[in-house]
């Protein structure tokens, strides 16, 4: 009767060693997951309120990798008394070519008619843009210089 019981508690031993073994040698075949498409780099291509006025426009450039599409928008800060005025831009959608779009955020009038006054007043102004291509988001920011007269 023993020599049953030893048997079978090393059969079990066993399957119990091979089990694991090839559980273990399962758990390293799991595929790795694809790596995530970096982000996409945004440029601010308007650097003063002198060309934001003469454009009519705040320009940009978004470069992204694996993206055939990019949606994008903007909000222009323009320092003010008692309060900053605060506008959102956009959304602007463009198609990538050579991996790079150029986007164009149109002004109105009244936020042309701020960011003159601004300029006039040697008040600054601050553009921050953030791009969205292939499920990533990429953004930047700058201060549009103020006129040299000031």
């Amino acid at each position: 009767m023993r020599h049953n019981r030893g048997v079978r508690i090393r059969t079990l031993i066993a399957v119990v060693c091979v089990g694991a073994l090839t559980g273990a040698a399962g758990a390293t075949a799991k595929p790795d997951k694809p790596p995530k498409p970096p982000r996409p780099k945004v440029t601010v291509l308007t650097q003063n309120q002198e060309g934001a006025l003469r454009h009519e426009a705040i320009k940009a450039e978004v470069s992204a990798k694996r993206a055939k599409q990019v949606r994008a928008k903007a909000q222009l800060v323009v320092d003010g008394y008692p309060e900053d005025f605060s506008f959102r831009l956009g959304p602007v959608d463009a198609k990538l070519r050579d991996r790079e779009a150029k986007l164009r955020f149109a002004l109105s009038p009244r936020q042309l008619e701020v960011l003159d006054f601004a300029a006039q007043t040697c008040r600054g102004a601050t553009v921050s843009i953030s791009a969205k291509a292939a499920k990533r988001t990429g953004s930047a920011a700058t201060a549009l210089a103020v006129p040299n007269d000031c």
